[in-house]
């Protein structure tokens, strides 16, 4: 395309001025360079870019079908929490809560307070620990079964 039929950016701007000119401002720019290098050619400026503006704005993170076979999915975020669970997550999560701190003393307290407990009476165990990523769990479990001596694979070379 001829770089003088190219519109200005302010041009593009004015045809949608409902949307956010922080996320229009470089679809527009992106848009213009994609057809000035001839990746793009489009016939009605405006739909081109509310549809890229569209895109951009569309959540990431969507619900989607397990169809794979495998229950725990890691790459669709394992398991679904219930019904309960979720409602008590946002309750907790939509305002200030008492992670680390003790009510009872009016002092910081400890993050495994609330759960360590619950978890040994769940489980029966002596202690208990709750991390938040997979690798700390795997890390803590083959520490715990070969006596310590697994959080020191990693140092050899040290």
């Amino acid at each position: 395309m001829d770089r003088a039929a190219l519109p200005a950016i302010d041009r593009l701007l004015r045809l949608v001025p409902d949307l956010p000119r922080a996320i229009a401002l470089p679809e527009a720019r992106r848009l213009v360079a994609e057809v000035r290098a001839g990746a793009a050619a489009p016939e009605d400026w405006e739909r081109e870019l509310r549809r890229r503006i569209g895109l951009r704005q569309r959540r990431h993170l969507r619900r989607v079908v397990n169809a794979t076979g495998v229950v725990l999915h890691t790459n669709l975020g394992r398991a679904p929490m219930g019904a309960e669970v979720a409602e008590a997550v946002a309750r907790a999560a939509t305002g200030y809560a008492n992670i680390e701190y003790d009510l009872d003393t009016g002092a910081r307290g400890e993050r495994m307070d609330g759960i360590g407990p619950l978890l040994t009476e769940l489980c029966g165990a002596e202690a208990a620990l709750a991390v938040n990523n997979n690798a700390a769990a795997v890390l803590l479990m083959l520490s715990a079964v070969t006596g310590g001596s697994a959080g020191s694979a990693g140092q050899a070379g040290a």
